[in-house]
C-alpha cells in the first residue's frame, strides 16, 4: 500500500452505540474469497464495479488509532461512511453478497498508540463503527483487517514493531472476534515468511533473496501476532506477495526462476504445515520459540493489478513489485493440488489501468467463480 491518507476525526455518541448493539448476526464468509482493497479513503464507482464483477470482500482503507493532545483515543481516516453504506445497499439490492471490512494501517501510516489499552481501543472502534450504522450500514462493518506496515523514512518509529504493539493487535483482535466480527491480517511477504525461522521487530532488514540494498524487509513479525492471539482469532491471512523486491518475486523472476504453479504449491503447503520461529531472539515479547501455521483454508494470496507491471525495473528487467498476468495465474490455479482460501489484490482504485485496461476483479472471477 503506497498512498497517504487525509486525517479525519470520527466519533460517535451513546445513541449510536445503542444502534450498534442491535446488529444482526453476520453472514458466513464465502468459501472462496476474492478480496479487493479500496485505495486510501476511496469510495467510488470503481469499488462498486469490482464488487459486481467478482470481489466479494471489500476492504475499505484505512484507519489509524491515534490519541489527541489530552491522551484520549480516537479513530482517524477511512472512507466516507455514508458513501460506504450506499455502496453496500446497492449491492444488497442487486443480490450481490459482499462482506465489508475496514483496514487499520497502511504504508507510511502511524502505528496504533500503545499507551491506550486494547479495551479502550475496542470501545473507540465500536463507537466509530456505530457511526457507520447511523450512516446506513446495517450491523456496521463485518470485519477488521490489520495492515500495519513500515515507512519510507528509515528512522521512522513505524519501521519497528514493539512488543506492546504486537500484544495490542492480538488483544484487540480477540475482542473483535468475541463481538462477532471477522478479523484478518495482511502482512507483507517478509513479515510472515515460512522459509525462515528468523524473527525481528524491525522492518528495515535487507531483502532476503535479492536486492540486498533494499532495506524495507521484515523477519516474521506477524508470526508473533498469530502466536499471541487465541486460536482461530484470524479468519484469513492475506499474504502480500507484491511487497517490494519480495521473496515471491525473486523466486519467480530472479536468477533461478521457478514455475508459478510449483512456487505456489510449495508456498501453500509450507504455510499450511507450519514453521518454527525464533521468538526468543526478542525476550521482551514473552514468547518461547514455537511453530506457527496458516492453514490453506485461511490463506489468501495477495497480488497486484497493473500498477505493479509499470514499477521500476532492475538491469535484468525484473520489476520491483510482483505482477502476475491473470491468465497465467488462472492456469497455475488449475494445477494446484491444494488451493488457498482465495485471492486478494491491491487496489480497486487502479482497476482499469494499463494498456489494454485491466479489470482484475473480472479476470480473477474467470477461475474463482465467485459471481
Amino acid at each position: 500500500m503506497v498512498r497517504k491518507h487525509p486525517a479525519e476525526l470520527l466519533d460517535a455518541g451513546p445513541s449510536q452505540r445503542a444502534v450498534h448493539r442491535t446488529a444482526a448476526a453476520r453472514a458466513p464468509l464465502p468459501s472462496t474469497i476474492s478480496a479487493g482493497y479500496a485505495n486510501w479513503a476511496e469510495c467510488d464507482e470503481k469499488v462498486e464495479r469490482a464488487a459486481t464483477n467478482g470481489v466479494n470482500v471489500i476492504v475499505w482503507f484505512a484507519l489509524s488509532l491515534l490519541i489527541d493532545d489530552g491522551g484520549r483515543p480516537y479513530i482517524s481516516g477511512g472512507p466516507n461512511l455514508t458513501c460506504v453504506a450506499g455502496v453496500a445497499a446497492r449491492l444488497r439490492a442487486r443480490a450481490l453478497p459482499t462482506h465489508h471490512f475496514v483496514s487499520i494501517g497502511g504504508w507510511d501510516a502511524p502505528h496504533p498508540n500503545t499507551t491506550v489499552s486494547a479495551d479502550q481501543w475496542w470501545a473507540a472502534w465500536e463507537a466509530w463503527d456505530a457511526a457507520a450504522v447511523s450512516a446506513g450500514l446495517p450491523g456496521g462493518f463485518d470485519g477488521v483487517d490489520w495492515d500495519l506496515e513500515g515507512d519510507d523514512a528509515l528512522a521512522s518509529a513505524s519501521n519497528t514493531f514493539t512488543p506492546a504493539l504486537l500484544h495490542l493487535i492480538a488483544d484487540f483482535s480477540s475482542r473483535a472476534k468475541a463481538s462477532g466480527r471477522y478479523v484478518s491480517l495482511a502482512p507483507a511477504h517478509s513479515y510472515l515468511d515460512h522459509t525462515t525461522d528468523a524473527f525481528s521487530l524491525s522492518l528495515t532488514h535487507p531483502a532476503r533473496c535479492w536486492h540486498h540494498d533494499f532495506h524495507y524487509s521484515g523477519r516474521n513479525v506477524y508470526a508473533a501476532v498469530l502466536a499471541l492471539a487465541p486460536p482461530h482469532t484470524f479468519d484469513f491471512v492475506s499474504l502480500q506477495l507484491y511487497e517490494g523486491w519480495s521473496l515471491a518475486n525473486c523466486r519467480l523472476h530472479g536468477p533461478s526462476p521457478t514455475a508459478l504453479a510449483d512456487y505456489l504449491r510449495d508456498l501453500i503447503a509450507g504455510m499450511d504445515a507450519g514453521w518454527p520461529v525464533g521468538f526468543e531472539h526478542e525476550p521482551s515479547l514473552g514468547l518461547a520459540n514455537a511453530s506457527v501455521a496458516v492453514r490453506a483454508t485461511r490463506l489468501v494470496l495477495g497480488i497486484s493489478n497493473s500498477w505493479a507491471a509499470e514499477s521500476e525495473a532492475d538491469a535484468s528487467g525484473a520489476r520491483k513489485f510482483l505482477f502476475v498476468p491473470p491468465a497465467r495465474l488462472g492456469a497455475a490455479w488449475a494445477r494446484l493440488p491444494q488451493r488457498p482460501r482465495g485471492l486478494m489484490f491491491w487496489d480497486l482504485g487502479d482497476e482499469g489501468g494499463g494498456t489494454p485496461p485491466l479489470y482484475l476483479a473480472s479476470e480473477l472471477n474467470r477461475f474463482l467463480h465467485v459471481r
